[in-house]
């Protein structure tokens, strides 16, 4: 009775262990037992064991399963300018979508871009980013207005294919443009340019000078960018106003104005200017050796006294202000300031015959401003001095000729000046003491003779200031 009841308890065991192996791990194998005894219980007991821990291993192994599965992710930092990408495994349509946000620019993608990509980009451009993704995978854009279209190479060479036939067959369009500012002559030579023209393969342009206007035939697209193009050029051209002041100065009298060449009694001389400012140039003068003359260039940076000072020299005697003239010339535009005289001359008609012609001897100031990006000007400065000479060839007077050219690099305002032409003056008299300097041998004591010798220098101030159209 005993042992029945041990084999049904047995029994029982063994099927309660079943149902619960059953229910923990339904896809292990069975197992067969084929008898009670002690040893295979213990054997039974193993089994059961091993079984266990190759159940935990199989769901370690599946939940590792189930990371790899969402594997794809995307990591994207930066500004446009300094980008950081990863994308690993990650969908090209999300990929420029997340490049489109940060562009703030809207792309269109081609439906038959499906693949997945994996870059990692470190310090780049939004620019180039775009640039290595089309490369890696075999794509191409095209710009319609504001919209980005992304797909494969072929279809977009099919694409520009349709292109060019469209715009072959699209309607021209003819349009009067009346330019305001610009001349048309030189709109009409950028669009027809040979190199880059603007005008598509049946378009063509012309002008009409009367009106300063410039007729154009195109297509409706092609316009819509000509017209962009012609209103960014027909723009008022910023002017300069040039004052020039012509004086001369007495040799001895040049530093009260702070000027010496080489040196500069000026507190305000600028000696770092980027220019050509301190150079001497061999040029003879009248009644001077070629070794004292020659004509210097340097600026002064502030000029608010300088008319003050002048005027004081000329009350005194020491200085003449020859000229004061001021102009207004256009950017880039050469303004011309003469001062001086004609010389008439006979010259042969024909036969028996003659007529009066004139040669001029003129102080000629040439100043060709140009406004740098930071309202600061370039000036390419001239002067000429001509002066008559003494000497004739057949009755036609010679004139001696000086030349300087150069350009400096000043701020707008201030003062370009221009010296080292000198004239020498020497005026030789007799001063006498009225009735007794007649009286015969006597006479002499009561006369004494005086030389005076001058020493001038003409000096041209240049002052530009732009001036607002």
């Amino acid at each position: 009775m005993n042992k029945i009841n041990y084999c049904l308890l047995l029994i029982l065991w063994f099927t309660l262990a079943g149902c619960h192996r059953a229910t923990t791990a339904p896809h292990l194998p069975s197992v067969a037992l084929s008898s009670t005894n002690p040893a295979q219980e213990d054997s039974l007991e193993k089994s059961l064991a091993h079984l266990d821990s190759i159940s935990k291993t199989l769901q370690v192994d599946s939940s590792v399963d189930t990371q790899s599965s969402s594997l794809a992710k995307q990591v994207i930092t930066g500004d446009e300018h300094d980008l950081q990408i990863n994308f690993q495994h990650y969908s090209l349509i999300e990929t420029f979508q997340s490049l489109a946000k940060i562009k703030h620019i809207n792309i269109v993608l081609s439906k038959s871009i499906q693949s997945d990509i994996s870059i990692n980009l470190s310090h780049v451009s939004w620019q180039r980013a775009v640039e290595i993704i089309l490369q890696s995978q075999g794509l191409s854009t095209i710009a319609f207005g504001n919209i980005l279209y992304v797909a494969p190479i072929n279809e977009i060479a099919e694409q520009e294919k349709q292109g060019v036939l469209l715009q072959a067959s699209a309607p021209l369009i003819t349009r009067l443009i009346a330019l305001k500012y610009a001349k048309a002559d030189d709109i009409l030579q950028l669009l027809t340019k040979k190199d880059e023209p603007l005008l598509s393969t049946r378009g063509h342009a012309s002008i009409d000078q009367r009106t300063n206007s410039i007729l154009i035939q195109d297509t409706q697209n092609q316009l819509i960018n000509i017209d962009r193009f012609i209103h960014q050029l027909d723009q008022p051209n910023k002017q300069v106003m040039i004052e020039a002041r012509i004086v001369n100065v007495d040799n001895d009298y040049e530093k009260d104005l702070g000027i010496e060449y080489g040196l500069s009694t000026n507190p305000n001389f600028d000696k770092n200017r980027n220019s050509s400012n301190q150079f001497n140039v061999d040029l003879p003068t009248i009644s001077m050796s070629a070794a004292n003359s020659g004509l210097a260039v340097f600026t002064l940076s502030k000029t608010t006294l300088l008319d003050l000072e002048l005027s004081a020299l000329e009350s005194e005697g020491k200085a003449t202000i020859i000229s004061n003239p001021k102009l207004l010339t256009a950017n880039q535009q050469t303004a011309m300031i003469q001062a001086g005289e004609e010389i008439p001359y006979q010259e042969s008609a024909g036969e028996n015959s003659t007529k009066t012609a004139f040669k001029k001897a003129v102080l000629s100031l040439s100043v060709t401003p140009q406004i740098t990006p930071d309202n600061n000007l370039i000036l390419k400065l001239q002067v000429n001095q001509d002066k008559r000479s003494s000497a004739q060839v057949q009755g036609v007077p010679t004139i001696d000729t000086r030349q300087i050219s150069t350009q400096v690099n000043i701020h707008n305002g201030e003062t370009v000046v221009l010296g080292g032409i000198y004239e020498q003056t020497k005026i030789k008299g007799i001063n006498r003491v009225p009735f007794f300097s007649e009286i015969p041998l006597v006479g002499v004591l009561f006369q004494h003779r005086k030389d005076v010798e001058t020493r001038r220098e003409l000096l041209i101030f240049v002052t530009p200031k732009i001036v607002s159209p």
